[in-house]
């Protein structure tokens, strides 16, 4: 009895040592040489050129196999048809995969990738090399996206990077700059992209923005796995009703603004993004309550201080250039009086470390559920304006950061708070001169927060009163 024992222990304890590996002795596998990141449609890859790494539990040294070798079993290769898809390599129990992408060409220079865009084709995804693309401001404007570049995504198209893929916007030199978007999306995808300014740290000052977006009815855009950087606005555009909007994955810092809504009548997918260390605004909704106002007198206005004017202070009396700027104002503070839900789904996004606010909203006809997201910590609700520095282009000075860490903060103006830029050209009246100004009113109709995220990971939510 006593040497059965012995054997069944004996047994176990062997059970136990081969548990921790498996029947071969095999550790662990990995990839050697790794599948390209994009591949052509017929075009895949000679197996012998794709290989794993087996470690043995006997031997320090890894052992090296081909994927054409009999004893790995390879399963997902498929280039007949473009698409995101997943290689996965088996060995002897254990399994190791790799996402690679199959597009209809591997688009090398700038130019090719224009005449591919401007085609009548539909629905063509463009994979790009590994390296810098340089987009160019070009002058004039393009009649179908009315933006100085050629860089537009329209009729379905994809385009797809890889590591290393970046798009860097060059703008035109000219004594009078001019804003201007590197890569407009009227209906497609844009993914997997390193977007940014060619001023660098200095982006948030100077007039070249990264993604321009105009999403009409029937129309979808997808911005994905993008790193949008040193820009004046990161992201910014319009979802009119009808429109789709989704934007998954990305970050965006070191703009001005990192995402700028300007419309949102349309269905706009907000989701796990990393919006953060931007110059003023993290998200900011809504920036089109703007009207030219032109004082009954001359105006004395000090560019580095941006005045709260009160409406019951601003000499509104209906004339030939003010007409315009009352009826706005009048139907900014209708709109908030009835707002309605947005549709807006803001789901686990970081937005943190931004200058000015994580999130304003100028929205007066919108109510905007910011809940499941994470701020910087528990979120503090300011019922009035960030007030923001002026862009230089507007007249304003160089930004500069607000005192006080404004993390956590979010704004959501209740009364109809007025915001006004200088502009450097007065016009002639009756021998009158006049300063034109712009005029934003800034309210919103209302937010709802329920919870919140504390960690940066979005694991932990907690319930929120406001």
């Amino acid at each position: 009895m006593k040497k059965f024992l012995i054997v069944i222990s004996t047994l176990v304890v062997l059970f136990t040592l081969t548990s921790c590996f498996s029947l071969e002795g095999v550790e662990y596998i990995e990839f050697y040489q790794k599948p390209s990141e994009i591949y052509e449609v017929d075009n895949g890859p000679n197996l012998s050129n794709i290989s794993i790494a087996v470690k043995l539990s006997t031997s320090e040294t890894k052992t090296i196999l081909p994927l054409s070798s009999s004893e790995v079993t390879v399963l997902g290769l498929d280039f007949n048809s473009t698409g995101k898809k997943t290689i996965t390599v088996k060995y002897k129990g254990f399994t190791v995969s790799s996402n690679y992408y199959v597009v209809d060409e591997i688009i090398s220079d700038t130019n090719t990738l224009y005449n591919r865009l401007e085609g009548e084709t539909h629905n063509l995804v463009l994979g790009l090399e590994g390296k810098e693309y340089v987009i160019n401001q070009v002058e004039g404007q393009i009649a179908n996206a009315q933006a100085n570049t050629r860089l537009v995504v329209n009729n379905g198209h994809r385009i797809i990077g890889q590591t290393g893929t970046v798009l860097f916007l060059d703008q035109f030199e000219t004594e009078n700059k001019v804003s201007w978007y590197g890569v407009w999306l009227l209906h497609g995808t844009i993914e997997n992209l390193e977007i940014k300014s060619e001023y660098g740290s200095a982006g948030a000052d100077n007039t070249t923005s990264g993604v321009m977006f105009y999403v009409q009815d029937g129309k979808t855009v997808n911005v994905i796995n993008c790193f949008i950087r040193d820009n004046r606005s990161g992201l910014q555009g319009r979802v009119f009703e009808g429109g789709l909007l989704n934007l998954e994955g990305n970050y965006v810092s070191n703009n001005r603004t990192g995402l700028l809504i300007d419309q949102a009548d349309g269905t706009i997918n907000i989701f796990n993004n990393q919006i953060v260390a931007n110059k003023t605004f993290g998200v900011l909704f809504g920036n089109v309550q703007s009207q030219a106002y032109y004082p009954d007198g001359p105006y004395n206005y000090d560019d580095e201080e941006v005045p709260e004017l009160d409406p019951a202070n601003l000499d509104l009396t209906p004339n030939t250039y003010n007409t315009t700027l009352i009826s706005k104002y009048n139907a900014a503070i209708t709109s908030a009086e009835n707002p309605t839900v947005a549709s807006v789904s803001l789901r686990k996004n970081v937005i943190a470390d931004n200058w000015y606010a994580q999130i304003e909203s100028r929205f007066p006809q919108y109510i905007l559920d910011i809940s499941q997201n994470y701020f910087g910590g528990e979120p503090i609700i300011n019922d009035n304006i960030a007030y923001e520095t002026v862009h230089p282009s507007d007249g304003g000075v160089y930004i500069r950061k607000p005192e006080g860490d404004r993390d956590r903060h979010l704004f959501f103006p209740e009364h109809p708070s007025m915001f006004v830029y200088p502009k450097n050209n007065p016009i002639d009246v009756e021998g009158v001169k006049y300063n034109k100004k712009s005029i934003s009113f800034r309210i919103c109709g209302g937010y709802v927060i329920n919870s919140y995220y504390t960690d940066i990971e979005c694991t932990n939510l907690e319930s929120f009163n406001s």
